[in-house]
């Protein structure tokens, strides 16, 4: 469930303490971004490689919240899609 991946996320990162948190396109990355912003961990979103022509929701609420220090996609015009979304290359 949703608020046992909430509370679990808030656990482990509250025990490790990570300098950066790096989550990879799915909706659990929410929790990671959160909890990880509120750690002070600097917050890193990897938007999936099938996200073709447009963020996911995911995406969209990670960039409007402003929860990850840096996201990047993987398709070179979908980082023109939305401001301060990079294409650096695809991760394989």
């Amino acid at each position: 469930s949703a608020m046992k991946c909430l509370i679990a996320t808030a656990w482990v990162l509250a025990r490790v303490r990570p300098d950066v948190v790096i989550a990879v396109g799915t909706s659990l990355s929410l929790f990671v971004c959160l909890w990880g912003r509120f750690f002070g961990a600097r917050t890193i979103f990897i938007e999936s490689i099938t996200r073709v022509n447009s963020l996911s929701s995911t995406g969209r609420l990670i960039v409007s919240w402003r929860l990850a220090d840096r996201v990047y996609v993987q398709w070179p015009g979908l980082a023109d899609v939305k401001r301060g979304v990079y294409f650096e290359g695809t991760v394989v």
